[in-house]
């Protein structure tokens, strides 16, 4: 009767080693769901504007210069807080 009950001992931590591993593979999936829902959520809470439907004000591009100046190399008012020089060849 001795062999009986080690037999069942053999085969119990094999049956738990193959649950040991489903167990993780739950555990993993469930984590991963966890991680998206939270990633959803974060993303619908949000509240940086970045849907394109925010109130600002709409700025308009200005229109562009049709050609190069001939007379002179300067665009623009002569008393702008910023001046930018640019260096071009236009071959």
């Amino acid at each position: 009767m001795a062999r009986g009950p080690q037999r069942q001992r053999r085969r119990r931590p094999e049956r738990a080693r193959r649950a040991g591993w489903w167990g993780y593979v739950v555990a993993a999936a469930a984590a991963a769901v966890v991680v998206t829902v939270l990633i959803s959520v974060g993303a619908l809470t949000r509240g940086d504007g970045g849907g394109g439907g925010g109130g600002g004000p709409v700025v308009l591009p200005s229109p562009r210069p049709t050609g190069i100046a001939r007379e002179a190399h300067v665009l623009g008012s002569p008393d702008a807080p910023v001046t930018v020089l640019e260096y071009a060849d236009f071959q």
